[in-house]
């Protein structure tokens, strides 16, 4: 008899600042079935734009885009995503790189992660 795996919801309440190269989210090897986060903005000054990738591993591949984009004033609405079919198989552990693009000083806030072990 097969059992299916549990899903867990993982959620980071602090912030990850910009520019602070790939973050830990969470160890692997996991099963990602849906990403979702919140973008805030630095200030008013800010013209430019980020992007928002997730990577298998410190050294491994960039494995989903979640945002590549240009972003004038304001915040961004939450970005979710369910995966398609099985989801996505990380085998090292998830990490995220929050980069800008321009003139841009934002964090990245509640980060929320559905995922199998």
């Amino acid at each position: 008899m097969i059992y299916p795996t549990g899903l867990t919801n993982y959620f980071r309440t602090t912030d990850i600042e910009i520019d602070s190269g790939r973050v830990l989210i969470l160890s692997g090897p996991i099963v990602v079935k849906s990403f979702a986060c919140n973008q805030i903005k630095g200030d008013n000054t800010d013209t430019g734009s980020f992007k928002l990738k997730l990577f298998d591993g410190s050294v491994g591949d960039e494995i989903f885009r979640v945002y590549t984009g240009i972003e004038w004033g304001g915040t961004a609405p939450r970005m979710s995503f369910l995966l398609p079919l099985n989801g996505i198989r990380v085998l090292d552990s998830l990490m995220l790189e929050f980069v800008a693009v321009g003139n841009y000083s934002g964090a990245t806030v509640g980060i929320s992660v559905l995922y199998q072990r």
